[in-house]
């Protein structure tokens, strides 16, 4: 008798935590979009969901409007994972970068907004206090060009890319302003990690990355090994159980 119960506890056990397992970026499923289909990548600890498109480049104001129009109505079609549940937060919108925060993170900038050659704590490398650079070396685990005592790093770039097909190590525009001088906006190369603000100019093109901000909650649903194992623990639960009856049978046949 308890060995049965033992193998039934192992049994829930393995459906339980078949679904526990949390990870920072989440495939939730895609997005229909100018005929193509594209990833929603949840990045959980941002509280953010990323459409695997890469538009192409275009200045700072055409990449605004670009994301933009994404919130109207039929321009994406979404087809969710079995189990996932959306609560929408915001809109559509290009990444953004926080500079009331950058003082708070010690990046690298090798030719840093006042010339200085060395540290500054908005424009660089390491910098997290953006949407993008915390994809960057947070989420995706990838290495900067220089390191946070301006060391250069012998591997560094976008090597690691997660769910994303469509993210290139290329020059995207953040949708935030520089505050010393709205002419300029910040922007972020995912071929080295750099963080900066294109001087003086947001009519130059570069790529750009649409997010929304997103709650998202999930149903566990039990993975093929989950279920293969849950299958053959239940499977020898009933084989003992049969071999007991067969046993007993045989006992009082002999009386």
């Amino acid at each position: 008798m308890k060995r049965k119960w033992m193998l039934l506890f192992l049994c829930i056990m393995l459906l339980g935590f078949s679904g526990v397992a949390s990870a920072e970026l989440i495939l939730i499923g895609t997005a229909t979009y100018d005929g193509g289909n594209y990833n929603l990548i949840y990045e959980d600890n941002q509280g953010l969901v990323w459409l695997d498109y890469t538009n192409l480049r275009n200045t700072w104001y055409g990449q605004l409007n670009w994301a933009y129009g994404l919130n109207a109505e039929g321009v994406l079609t979404y087809s969710l994972n079995p189990g996932i549940s959306l609560n929408w937060k915001g809109n559509w919108r290009l990444p953004v970068t926080d500079e009331r925060q950058a003082d708070m993170y010690k990046g690298y900038g090798f030719a840093g907004p006042d010339g200085d050659g060395y540290h500054d704590y908005r424009y660089g490398y390491n910098m997290v206090n953006s949407e993008m650079g915390h994809l960057f070396y947070v989420s995706l685990g990838n290495i900067g060009w220089y390191d946070t005592e301006g060391n250069e790093e012998t591997v560094y770039g976008l090597r690691n890319t997660s769910y994303f097909d469509d993210l290139r190590p290329g020059h995207y525009w953040s949708g935030t302003e520089y505050s010393v001088n709205a002419t300029e906006a910040w922007s972020f190369r995912f071929n080295s990690g750099l963080q900066e603000h294109e001087y003086g100019n947001k009519n130059i093109t570069l790529s750009a990355l649409a997010v929304r901000p997103c709650d998202v909650s999930a149903i566990p649903v039990p993975e093929l090994a989950t279920i293969i194992l849950l299958g053959g623990g239940l499977a020898g639960l009933c084989a003992f159980r049969r071999a007991r009856q067969r046993r007993g049978e045989g006992t009082g046949s002999a009386r």
